[in-house]
C-alpha cells in the first residue's frame, strides 16, 4: 500500500491509475490506506461471482482505480459493462485539464477476442463527443511486437477515433512485478 502511495506522491500525479487491484468494494481497507493526503478516487471492484468455489474465495482479483488530486473536479461518466474487460470512465476538470479518463484492465488470463476488438471499438463509439480521451490501464497486449495481429488491430482501432499510443517502451519487465506495467502507463500518459 505504501508503494503506491509513495509512488503518487514522489512522482507529483494529478491522476494515477491502478488496476487489477484485488479490491472488494469503496470502503476497501487497502485502498484507503493507499490514498495520499490531498487524494481522493474512484474505483470499481470486480464483481464476484456466486457460483460455489469462486465465491468462497478470499481474494477478489481484477479492479481499477484512480486516484486523483483533490483539486481537481472528478464526474462519473456512465458506460455500458463488457465482457472481455474492466473499466471505468470519469470526466476530468481543472488544472487545466478537461479530459475523459478510461482505465482499462483487461485480463491477460484471458485470451484476445475479435470480442474484446468489438467491445473497446463500442466503449469509443461512445466518447466521440469529448475533446481529449486518455485510456488508462493494462490491456495485455504486446504493443512493443509492432506485427503482432493484436498490435496491428488495436493501432487500427485506435486510428479510427483518432487515439495516439504515448507509451513507446515496453512497460512490462518481468512476470512477478505486474505493478510497474501500471506505473509505467499512468506516468507516461499522466505525469
Amino acid at each position: 500500500q505504501t508503494d503506491i502511495c509513495d509512488w503518487i506522491v514522489d512522482n507529483l500525479l494529478h491522476l494515477a491509475a491502478v488496476v487489477e487491484t484485488w479490491h472488494d468494494g469503496i470502503d476497501s481497507p487497502d485502498l484507503v490506506a493507499c490514498t495520499p493526503p490531498g487524494y481522493r478516487y474512484v474505483e470499481r471492484a470486480r464483481q464476484r461471482l456466486d457460483d460455489g468455489a469462486a465465491a468462497t474465495t478470499r481474494t477478489n482479483h481484477g479492479g481499477v482505480w484512480l486516484f486523483y488530486v483533490d483539486k481537481l473536479h472528478v464526474r462519473p461518466v456512465l458506460l455500458p459493462d463488457y465482457d472481455t474487460f474492466e473499466h471505468l470512465c470519469v470526466y476530468v476538470q481543472g488544472s487545466g485539464l478537461n479530459t475523459l479518463v478510461i482505465v482499462v484492465y483487461r485480463p491477460g488470463s484471458a485470451s484476445v477476442t475479435e470480442a474484446f476488438f468489438e467491445s473497446l471499438t463500442d466503449l469509443l463509439e461512445r466518447t466521440v463527443v469529448y475533446k481529449s480521451v486518455w485510456i488508462l490501464g493494462d490491456l495485455n497486449l504486446h504493443l512493443d511486437r509492432a506485427n503482432d495481429t493484436h498490435t496491428v488491430k488495436f493501432q487500427h482501432v485506435m486510428s479510427l477515433f483518432g487515439l495516439l499510443q504515448h507509451v513507446s517502451s515496453p512497460t512490462h519487465w518481468s512476470s512477478v512485478d505486474d505493478r510497474s506495467e501500471e506505473r509505467r502507463v499512468g506516468k507516461e500518459c499522466c505525469g
